[in-house]
């Protein structure tokens, strides 16, 4: 009778474990069965023009391209110290198209010719101007790996989701502090990162239970009509994982963002990534402020300015941009308030023939400034 309440109970297990990936019984299984490879899902907008938050114009731009290539090599020096650790990686993306419809290149496959074999499927992501655009080009990414680990049968080890305008430092690269087991946003991978939804590092144990989750809650539209909103808009639902776990993979409380406290060689996190943004100021050189112009003024030209400000959106579920527009209650409505780029380059171009000094704010701590700088009382005073 003992052996059959036990054959009974294990039948139980069984058919839990394979009714939720999210028990913990089908985690543990999942556990023994990684391969030693890394999934990399590259997700969002590149070639970006500017990158600055709000403007989303592409390829419209020699410096757009650039840097772009420079992204690219840094992965490539990333993925080979991945290899030093003895990991392979897998790369999934989903891109936009250009924006500028000028572009002599096609975004998709140039980013398939750098990446090389390690690409394993790439898609082009149409922005449809529709709600929610941003999380669901995300959930398309997500996707792109799930189905392709189902179908080929790769447990991977970890899967990395991070955004295409993300420049990586290998130099400050530390494995122990991502590669732990535990759930991790932007917060607690990037040094003073506060954004969520920047990058996340779901653990292998934990991909089944987390692609369901980011499934279940993601945005439902009925034509331009928001019919659910996006549950996890900004952590891709990583702290419904570890909820429906019972706490397993739980991440470690992040650190807090102090600006005083400056990151030392062997802590956790480290300033490995940085999001690449062209920026114009009284610091950056005549040459590249000519470059940033050309690439701000792209910007205005293809008329890529978000509305999340117009919007003034303060609840994701209520209301939330679009690319031409506004959802309110549920319905995308035209908006063209928001309000156009600002040629800061072409105004600080200006300011340098008028011999303009800057005051850029002063750290105490600070070595003592190079030469042609002098330290006053409010600052740095900075001639150019």
């Amino acid at each position: 009778m003992m052996a059959a309440y036990k054959f009974l109970g294990s039948l139980l297990v069984l058919r839990t474990i394979k009714a939720d990936p999210c028990a913990p019984p089908q985690i543990r299984l999942r556990n023994n069965t990684l391969n030693k490879t890394i999934a990399v899902v590259l997700r969002g907008e590149a070639f970006r023009n500017t990158g600055q938050q709000h403007v989303r114009g592409t390829c419209g731009c020699v410096l757009a391209w650039r840097t772009q290539r420079r992204i690219a090599d840094d992965h490539e020096k990333w993925f080979a110290a991945l290899g030093r650790s003895g990991y392979e990686v897998d790369v999934f993306a989903a891109t936009r198209p250009c924006s500028d419809a000028n572009a002599t290149y096609n975004a998709t496959e140039t980013l398939r010719e750098w990446y090389g074999p390690r690409m394993k499927i790439s898609v082009e992501d149409v922005d449809d101007g529709l709600p929610f655009a941003q999380v669901r080009n995300r959930d398309r990414a997500i996707a792109l790996v799930r189905d392709y680990s189902h179908q080929h049968g790769v447990n991977y080890a970890y899967v990395f989701i991070m955004r295409w305008d993300f420049k990586i430092d290998v130099t400050k690269w530390r494995p122990r502090c991502v590669l732990d087991g535990t759930l991790k946003d932007s917060r607690h991978l990037i040094w003073r990162m506060k954004d969520q939804d920047q990058m996340q590092v779901v653990p292998g144990a934990l991909a089944d239970c987390f692609y369901k989750q980011n499934h279940d809650r993601s945005a439902v539209l009925n034509g331009s009509r928001l019919v659910r909103p996006s549950d996890c808009t900004w952590d891709a639902c990583l702290q419904r994982v570890w909820i429906r776990t019972g706490g397993l993979g739980r991440p470690p409380k992040h650190p807090p963002l102090v600006v005083q406290h400056l990151w030392k060689p062997g802590e956790c996190p480290t300033p490995w990534a940085e999001k690449v943004v062209h920026r114009a100021g009284p610091h950056i050189g005549r040459g590249r402020l000519k470059d940033i112009a050309v690439c701000e003024r792209a910007d205005a030209d293809q008329r890529r300015v978000d509305h999340w400000q117009a919007c003034k959106d303060k609840s994701p579920g209520q209301m939330q941009r679009a690319g031409l527009g506004c959802i309110r209650d549920g319905v995308v409505t035209n908006d063209t308030t928001a309000v156009p780029p600002f040629d800061s380059a072409t105004h600080w171009l200006a300011k340098k023939k008028e011999h303009w000094t800057a005051k850029v704010p002063f750290l105490p701590g600070k070595p003592i400034p190079p030469k042609g700088v002098r330290r006053g009382e409010e600052g740095l005073e900075v001639f150019v």
